[in-house]
C-alpha cells in the first residue's frame, strides 16, 4: 500500500470517528457526506502536493458542507501557516460588511450565512464567530417569532371562519405585536371591526324586531306578533328564538279561536239559562228576578230585543204593581179610618144606648113613685070616694100602660143600639181582615227586601273582601295573584272603576316586567350561545339554567342543557364510576385511570351525577395526580339537592391537568353525606359543533 493510499484510509478512519458525533452522525443525507469526504480526500492530496491553493478551496468546500467539521477548520489552520492568500482578507472583509448589512436590516438568515462565509474563510476569528452566533440567534428567534405569528394568524383566521370576532380580533392583535411590520392584522381587524358594525346594526334591528313583537304578543295582538317575529327570523334565519315564538303565537291564536268558540258556546248557555229562569221567575210573577235574569241575559247579548222586551214588561208591571201597593195604602189608611170612625160611632151607639136605658130607667121610676103615691093616695081616699077609686084605678092603668110603652121604647132602642153594635163589629172584622191582609203583604215585601238585601250585602261583603285581599297582594308585589282578585271584584260590581284601574295599572307593571324579563332573558341566553360556540359548556349551562329560571316556559335553554349533556356523554374518555356508591362525610374516594394522551386533554370535562344524602349539604372536592403525587384540584358547589343532578366541571381549565400525565382522581365529602351514580370523563373540544 503506497503512503498516500494509506494516509487516506487513515484520513477516512479518522473521519469516522472524529465526526461522527458532530457533522456526519448530524445528518442522514448521503450524498452530502460523500461530497465531504471527496473535497477532504482532494484536500489531502493537494496539502500532500503542497499545493495550499488548492488544498485550501477543497477544506473550504468540505466545511461549507459541514460547518461544525473540525478537521478542515485544523487542516485550514495548518495551511494558513505556510500560505496565505491574498484574496481571502479582501473576501473575508466582504462577507463580514455584507453579513453586518444584513443584520443591520433585520435579516438575520442571510447574515448568519455570510458570517459563516467569513468563518471558513478564517474559522479561528473570534469577532466573526460571536458574530456568527448572535446572527444565528437572532435568526432562530426570528424563525420562532415567525412560527408564532404564522401560528397565531392561522388560529385567528380559523375564529374569523368560525364567526368567534372577538377570540380572532384577540390573536389578530398579538399577532400584530408580535410582528408589527405586517399590515395583515390590522386589516383583517378592520375586516372584523366592519362586520361586528354590520353585526351590531342587524343586532338591533333584529332585537327590536323581537321586542315589537314580544310586545305585540303580550297585547294579544297575535297578527302584528306573527309579522314581527317572521320579520325577526328573515333577519336571523339561524335563531331559533323567533320560530319558537311563531308557533307560540299560532297556538295562541287556535287557542284564542277555541277559547273564542267556547266562550261564544259559554255565552249562549248562560244568556238560554238566564232567559229560561227569567221566564220561569216571570210566570211565578217574581219581579224582581226575574228583571235580573233579564238584565243578565241583556249584559250577556247587548244586539237581543227579547230581553228588552221583557224588562220593559216587567218595569210596566212593576210600575202598575208599584201603583196598587200605594192604592192599597190608601185603602189602608181609608179602613183604618173607617175602623175608627167605626169603633167611635160604636162607642157613641153605646154611650147611646146607656143614655135611653137611663132615662128610660128614671121615666119607670118616676112612675112607679107616682103610681104609688098615687095607690096611697086612693087608699087615703078609698074610703072617702069610691067614685074616685075607679078614676084612680083607670088612671093607674093608663100609667101602667105608659110604663109599658116606655119600657117598649127602651127595648127598641136598646135592639137598635145592639144591631149598631153588630154593624160596627162586622165593619171593624172587615176593616180588620184587610188589615191583616195588607200586613200579610207587607211582610212578604219586606221578606223580598231583606233577601235582596242581604244579596246585595253578600255581593258587597265578596267584593270588598276581594278588593282587601287584591290590595294586599298588590302592596306585596304579587301582581299576578292581585289581579285575579281584582278581576272577581270586577264581575261582582261591573260598574265599580277601582278594580278596573288597578288590571290596568296591574297590565302595565306585568307588561314592563315582561320586557325587562325578556332582556335579561335574552342576555343569559346569548352568553349561553356564546359559551356553547366556544365549547365553555359548564359556562354555557351556567348561563342556561339562568335563562331557564328568568322564563321557565322557554324551551330552547333546556334544549341546549339537554343538547351539551348529550355531547358529554357521547365523547366520554373513560367512566370512573358506573355503579351508585355513598360518600359519607370527611370520606375520601380515589379512582384510578389510564393517562389520558395529550392531544385529548383540551377542555376535559368532569361528569358527575349527585345527590345529598344528609340533611346537611356537602361540598365536594375533586383532585387529580399522577402516581403518589397530587397536580392540582377544584371544588364543586355545594350539593343542595335529594335529587339525582348533572355537573359539570371543566378540569382543563387546571394548567397542570394538562402538562401532567394524571392518572387518579379523587373525591372528598365535607360538611355531609352524599351518593353518586356515575362519573366520567368527557372530551368537550368537538370539532363542527354548531347549529
Amino acid at each position: 500500500m503506497t503512503y498516500f493510499n494509506y494516509t487516506r484510509v487513515l484520513l477516512i478512519l479518522v473521519l469516522l470517528i472524529t465526526c461522527a458525533g458532530q457533522s456526519i452522525g448530524q445528518t442522514t443525507d448521503k450524498l452530502k457526506l460523500q461530497q465531504f469526504e471527496e473535497a477532504i480526500t482532494r484536500g489531502e492530496e493537494f496539502l500532500q502536493a503542497k499545493d495550499y491553493a488548492k488544498a485550501k478551496a477543497e477544506y473550504q468546500k468540505a466545511l461549507s458542507i459541514d460547518p461544525q467539521a473540525k478537521f478542515p477548520k485544523d487542516k485550514l489552520a495548518q495551511i494558513r501557516k505556510f500560505y496565505i492568500d491574498p484574496k481571502d482578507e479582501a473576501d473575508f472583509n466582504a462577507a463580514i460588511s455584507k453579513g453586518d448589512q444584513l443584520m443591520a436590516s433585520g435579516n438575520y438568515a442571510a447574515a448568519k450565512d455570510q458570517y459563516a462565509a467569513a468563518l471558513i474563510i478564517k474559522p479561528e476569528d473570534r469577532s466573526a464567530r460571536e458574530k456568527a452566533t448572535n446572527a444565528a440567534k437572532l435568526a432562530t428567534d426570528r424563525e420562532q417569532l415567525l412560527k408564532e405569528y404564522a401560528t397565531l394568524i392561522q388560529a385567528a383566521d380559523k375564529l374569523l371562519l368560525e364567526k368567534n370576532y372577538n377570540a380572532a380580533t384577540e390573536k389578530y392583535q398579538l399577532a400584530g405585536q408580535l410582528n408589527t411590520g405586517e399590515s395583515y392584522p390590522a386589516a383583517k381587524i378592520k375586516e372584523i371591526e366592519n362586520i361586528l358594525a354590520k353585526q351590531k346594526a342587524l343586532d338591533d334591528s333584529y332585537n327590536k324586531v323581537v321586542s315589537e313583537g314580544d310586545e305585540a304578543y303580550m297585547d294579544r295582538n297575535f297578527a302584528l306578533a306573527k309579522a314581527k317575529y317572521e320579520q325577526a327570523s328573515k333577519l336571523k334565519p339561524t335563531e331559533s328564538y323567533p320560530k319558537n315564538m311563531m308557533e307560540r303565537v299560532q297556538e295562541s291564536i287556535q287557542t284564542q279561536a277555541l277559547n273564542a268558540a267556547q266562550q261564544e258556546k259559554e255565552i249562549n248557555e248562560n244568556y238560554n239559562s238566564a232567559i229560561s229562569l227569567g221566564d220561569q221567575h216571570l210566570k211565578e210573577k217574581r219581579l224582581n228576578e226575574a228583571l235580573q235574569s233579564y238584565q243578565l241575559a241583556g249584559t250577556l247579548k247587548p244586539g237581543e230585543a227579547y230581553p228588552k222586551q221583557k224588562i220593559d214588561h216587567i218595569n210596566k208591571l212593576l210600575a202598575e204593581q208599584e201603583a196598587a201597593l200605594k192604592a192599597e195604602i190608601a185603602a189602608k189608611e181609608l179602613a183604618e179610618k173607617q175602623k175608627e170612625e167605626a169603633r167611635l160611632a160604636e162607642i157613641a151607639a153605646q154611650e147611646l144606648a146607656e143614655k135611653q136605658k137611663e132615662e128610660a130607667c128614671l121615666a119607670a121610676l118616676a112612675l112607679q113613685e107616682k103610681a104609688e103615691l098615687q095607690r096611697q093616695d086612693s087608699i087615703k081616699a078609698a074610703n072617702e070616694a069610691i067614685a074616685l077609686a075607679e078614676k084612680q084605678k083607670e088612671e093607674a092603668r093608663l100609667s101602667e100602660i105608659a110604663e109599658q110603652e116606655a119600657l117598649a121604647l127602651a127595648e127598641k132602642q136598646k135592639e137598635e143600639a145592639r144591631l149598631a153594635e153588630i154593624a160596627a163589629q162586622e165593619l171593624a172584622e172587615k176593616q180588620k181582615e184587610e188589615a191583616r191582609l195588607a200586613e200579610l203583604a207587607r211582610i212578604e215585601e219586606e221578606k223580598a227586601q231583606q233577601l235582596e238585601l242581604e244579596q246585595r250585602s253578600k255581593i258587597d261583603q265578596e267584593y270588598y273582601d276581594a278588593i282587601d285581599k287584591g290590595n294586599q297582594l298588590y302592596a306585596q308585589q304579587d301582581f299576578t295573584s292581585a289581579q285575579k282578585f281584582y278581576e272577581v271584584a270586577t264581575e261582582l260590581k261591573p260598574m265599580e272603576d277601582l278594580p278596573k284601574d288597578r288590571l290596568l295599572l296591574i297590565k302595565n307593571i306585568l307588561l314592563e316586567r315582561l320586557r325587562n324579563n325578556l332582556e335579561v332573558y335574552h342576555k343569559f341566553v346569548n352568553a349561553g350561545d356564546l359559551a356553547y360556540q366556544s365549547n365553555v359548556f359548564d359556562k354555557a349551562i351556567e348561563e342556561f339554567e339562568k335563562a331557564i329560571a328568568t322564563r321557565p316556559e322557554e324551551p330552547y335553554p333546556s334544549l341546549m342543557i339537554g343538547k351539551i349533556r348529550k355531547l358529554m356523554e357521547d365523547n366520554a374518555i373513560t367512566n370512573l364510576i358506573t355503579d351508585t356508591i355513598q360518600l359519607p362525610d370527611t370520606t375520601e374516594q380515589k379512582y384510578r385511570f389510564n393517562t389520558i394522551e395529550m392531544r385529548l386533554r383540551k377542555n376535559n370535562y368532569i361528569v358527575i351525577k349527585a345527590r345529598k344524602t344528609s340533611e346537611k349539604p356537602p361540598k365536594v372536592f375533586i383532585n387529580f395526580g399522577k402516581d403518589s403525587q397530587k397536580s392540582g384540584g377544584i371544588v364543586l358547589k355545594t350539593i343542595e339537592s335529594d335529587e339525582i343532578v348533572d355537573y359539570l366541571l371543566r378540569i382543563s381549565a387546571q394548567d397542570m391537568w394538562y402538562r401532567k400525565d394524571n392518572n387518579w382522581i379523587s373525591l372528598y365529602s365535607e360538611g355531609g353525606n352524599l351518593e353518586i351514580s356515575s362519573m366520567q370523563i368527557s372530551q368537550g373540544d368537538i370539532q363542527g359543533i354548531k347549529e
